[in-house]
């Protein structure tokens, strides 16, 4: 059956999988009248499937992508999200009132990130 499987998977992911989930042992269904067989069990299928999700599912890297600005806060996050919503109103909806409420949205926004850059700019300095 192991043979089957592992002929049958076409991608090395999901034959490294099958090869991780052949190693685990089964234990037949009739034998588990106990609690601790049924127990052993689900610890055993919880080991096959975290070892075989850890094989298949890529993890990320400990860096981020970019490094973070010094600048950004929760007031340039908040406008910028404003601007996106309204942006994303505009395209959904067009109007003039949505256009406008964009307009000043983005404007805002502009207007935020370049005083928190200045004022970034101003400490850093005085530092």
């Amino acid at each position: 059956m192991e043979d089957i499987v592992l002929q049958e998977c076409r991608s090395a992911k999901i034959g490294e999988v099958a090869q991780v989930v052949a190693l685990v042992p089964v234990s037949p269904v009739a034998d588990m009248e106990d609690l601790g067989q049924i127990v052993d069990c689900v610890s055993h299928f919880t080991v096959a499937v975290l070892s075989a999700a850890s094989v298949a599912i890529p993890t990320s890297f400990g860096h981020p992508r970019h490094l973070p600005v010094p600048w950004w806060n929760d007031e340039c996050r908040c406008a910028v999200s404003s601007r996106n919503r309204a942006l994303c109103q505009l395209k959904a909806q067009p109007s003039e009132d949505r256009l406008i409420t964009s307009m000043r949205a983005r404007a805002f926004a502009r207007r935020v990130i370049r005083s928190s850059k200045q004022v970034s700019l101003r400490k850093y300095v005085s530092t």
